[in-house]
């Protein structure tokens, strides 16, 4: 685990583990033990075993002719000793925690994720009783006495925590390494697509392994860069015998792109240019079939859990808020309803839709816009955000001390509103104010992007005529007028005219049309596209074209899997932006309108309800408490409905793009207000019908 220094991450959980290894962990031979210390011993003395007969076998081959059957009893020995090496490697590589920190490229040792594991626990749960002791004895001092069910929920949280927080430490390399692998899966197509690229031009597998690294998103790109650096420090003889062995290590978690890489190492030994050119084709059939496969499985998953987290995000919390009159809950029960409304419901739809997520295959990444504000910029935004949730809190504290005992319950349950519109429109303005650009840019890269497949085939079929770049260039041009890419096209044209320079330094020099484009897709295949020009014309064409239809399958690819997801992403947007607004506002409504009938017919008890044909006795109204006020029981669902439109916005928009962050930001800006909308309109509505 020790080799390729240089390529380590580091973050919280190594340096946890760190951390904890020196305050615990002294004697590490005792600790190591915790870690199945025989397998470790296997794997090291195999490895020693076969360095020695490797060098032994080395010293044979100087000394001794290979008709020499000392020569021969040394390279048999090296080769036993080779094999048992091998398979050792792969029993202590395939341990789930050992693959899993080796994946991710964490510089620590298996025994020392327990060694956290308890830190952690040894850690949290005096900490959490000493926090708990001091916040009941400051109630106190207050004079705020907290009921029982509170203090039971306190004393239950404080006993679960600490168990729960080292399960997941230990869990915690190999959920991380899932996560990574599955959204690595997506980009895959891309990884085998760079790789072919390089190998139609020169079937070099070194040159290939570069040319992708140089193109391809982390954590790819390390681990292909790895691949050379286990050659240069001489934990492999060769590129080949390093290639397979990363081939092998993905198999792993992808069988579809271990037979892709299978493919492009044969292709670099293959004698003809047919040969090369079928299995660079296999390569990127096989790996494109795979990637689909993945997201119409993710896609077929998601029926199930997002029914339920539609019933526990929506349906549950809708049930509980219109039977709060009826289940007798008054002012005395408002920090449990609190709790359970606005921060487990909310709690617990995040979590399972982070967990559904989780499992999303990953997809190509979109063009990395730089964002332009200013870090001055983007701290007045914050500033200006946090100032409109102010200014709504302050408006609401004002509204709420004009309240009277003969106010009416709608302008009652108005009051919150002004909060719950500064703390979505603080949202929506840092949102908005930060992505804009970056989303406008965007979105002009991706069109070109779109029609880059077809305008590389026209070009690769005018250089297959016969004709000069420039002029191929500029005829394509001319036949894509009025797309983005045609204009594209038209500038490089110029810019070839105005810069007489070579043709690289043109495109890609300090005044070159490509060197500060954020297409990484176009840069990539006009930097092929140029080598390839460097052949005679028909088979730079040929080149060229085949380029287009490997990108026109990755286009085609993903919007197969936009198509697939559209349909449960349009559902649950609905939900958060219209249904669910438009729930909890008749919710509000009912509950305004029963605790009015309630507070003025006085308790029934189960004598006037024991008639009643299929009821038990029960006695409605709040009994000695009195019922929770309008306002605050307005506010308490406009929060959770703020969070839960949130939280499905956030769903939503990861299952369509991927964790992209500008994407989230715009579909806040666009949703947002018209959830607010929606309920500020219904609230009043209903209350006007039902009041």
């Amino acid at each position: 685990m020790k080799s390729g220094a240089g390529f380590y991450n580091k973050n919280w959980f190594t340096s946890g583990c760190e951390l904890a290894t020196k305050l615990m962990g002294k004697d590490r031979g005792k600790k190591k033990n915790l870690y199945d210390e025989k397998r470790d011993r296997e794997f090291e003395n195999a490895k020693n075993k076969f360095e020695k007969a490797k060098s032994e076998f080395k010293e044979a081959k100087k000394k001794y002719q290979k008709s020499d059957e000392r020569y021969w009893d040394e390279e048999n020995r090296f080769h036993l000793n080779q094999d048992k090496f091998i398979n050792a490697k792969i029993k202590y590589e395939k341990h789930e925690l050992n693959f899993s920190l080796k994946y991710l490229r964490y510089d620590i040792e298996p025994y020392q994720v327990p060694i956290f594991s308890n830190f952690a626990l040894i850690v949290l749960f005096p900490f959490l009783i000493f926090l708990d002791v001091s916040l009941i004895a400051l109630l106190n001092l207050i004079g705020y006495e907290l009921s029982n069910l509170i203090l039971f929920i306190i004393a239950l949280v404080t006993l679960l925590t600490p168990p729960i927080t080292a399960s997941m430490i230990l869990r915690y390399p190999m959920n991380k390494a899932r996560k990574v692998q599955v959204k690595t899966l997506g980009r895959l197509p891309e990884t085998i697509n760079y790789m072919s690229m390089s190998m139609y031009l020169n079937p070099s597998l070194n040159t290939a392994i570069e040319f992708a690294s140089d193109n391809v998103d982390e954590p790819l790109s390390t681990n292909l860069k790895k691949i050379l650096w286990n050659v240069y420090i001489r934990e492999f003889d060769s590129i080949e015998e390093s290639f397979l062995d990363f081939a092998f290590f993905c198999g792993e978690f992808s069988e579809e792109f271990k037979r892709a890489l299978y493919n492009i190492r044969n292709a670099a030994i293959e004698k003809t240019k047919e040969g090369i050119h079928r299995a660079l084709d296999t390569a990127n059939d096989v790996i494109l079939e795979g990637t689909k496969r993945q997201m119409e499985g993710f896609a077929n998953s998601l029926t199930g859990p997002t029914i339920v987290l539609f019933s526990l995000g929506i349906m549950l919390p809708m049930i509980v808020g219109a039977l709060l009159p009826l289940l007798q809950v008054g002012a005395n029960s408002l920090p449990m309803i609190i709790i359970l409304m606005d921060i487990l419901f909310p709690g617990v739809t995040f979590l399972y839709a982070f967990h559904i997520l989780g499992n999303r295959p990953g997809t190509s990444v979109p063009p990395m816009i730089p964002n332009p504000l200013s870090r001055k910029k983007r701290t007045l935004i914050l500033a200006t955000s946090i100032f409109i949730f102010f200014l709504g809190l302050v408006l609401s504290i004002l509204w709420m001390r004009t309240l009277t005992s003969e106010s009416d319950a709608l302008i009652r349950s108005l009051t919150p509103l002004p909060v719950i519109w500064g703390a979505g429109m603080a949202v929506v303005n840092y949102a908005h104010r930060t992505s804009k650009h970056q989303k406008r840019k965007r979105e002009l890269i991706m069109k070109m992007e779109d029609e880059f497949p077809d305008a590389l085939y026209h070009l690769g079929s005018r250089i297959a005529e016969g004709k000069a770049f420039e002029d191929s260039l500029r005829s394509t041009s001319k036949t894509l007028e009025g797309t983005h890419i045609g204009r594209l096209y038209r500038q490089m044209f110029y810019n070839l005219q105005v810069v007489r320079s070579t043709l690289k330094d043109a495109l890609f020099g300090p005044m070159g049309i490509l060197s500060d484009l954020p297409s990484r897709t176009i840069r990539a295949t006009m930097g092929t596209v140029i080598e390839s020009i460097k052949k005679d014309a028909s088979t730079a064409g040929a080149t060229i074209i085949k380029i287009s239809r490997y990108l026109r399958d990755l286009k085609s690819v993903e919007k197969e899997i936009d198509n697939n997801l559209s349909g449960i992403r349009s559902m649950m947007l609905t939900t958060g932006s219209i249904f669910g607004p438009l729930i909890m506002g008749i919710t509000t409504a009912l509950y305004l309108m029963l605790t009015e009938n309630l507070s003025n017919i006085g308790p029934i008890t189960s004598d006037e309800t024991a008639g009643v044909a299929g009821f038990g006795a029960f006695e409605l109204g709040f009994g000695e408490s009195a019922p929770i006020p309008a306002e605050i029981f307005s506010l308490i669902i406009g929060v959770y409905l703020l969070f839960t439109a949130l939280i499905i916005i956030y769903f939503c928009t990861n299952i369509r793009y991927g964790d992209d962050k500008v994407e989230v930001k715009v579909a806040f800006a666009r949703t947002l207000p018209v959830t607010l909308v929606v309920f500020t309109f219904t609230i009043i509505v209903a209350n006007m019908m039902l009041v």
